[in-house]
């Protein structure tokens, strides 16, 4: 999946990424605090396409906080 299109829908939604900083150069890390969710998107070319989102992982726990957030929605479809 390109990361341009999450990305497209997650600024119509108002959903800020934070970009933080990665150990890897072949892949850019974005960050959501309020719903605890990193989103590990391909920026060179070892893990796949640039791009491409290479993973995406939110917390086994939900807080009250994490489940109002627009990206928790936006991922679970409420």
């Amino acid at each position: 999946m390109a990361f341009a299109d999450v990305a497209a829908e997650l600024e119509r939604r108002g959903v800020e990424l934070v970009e933080r900083p990665g150990r890897d150069p072949d892949i850019c890390e974005l960050w959501q605090p309020k719903s605890f969710t990193s989103v590990l998107v391909v920026a060179g070319c070892y893990y796949g396409n640039p791009d491409d989102v290479h993973n995406l992982s939110s917390p086994v726990f939900v807080t009250a906080a994490s489940r109002e957030s627009e990206l928790f929605r936006t991922l679970h479809g409420r």
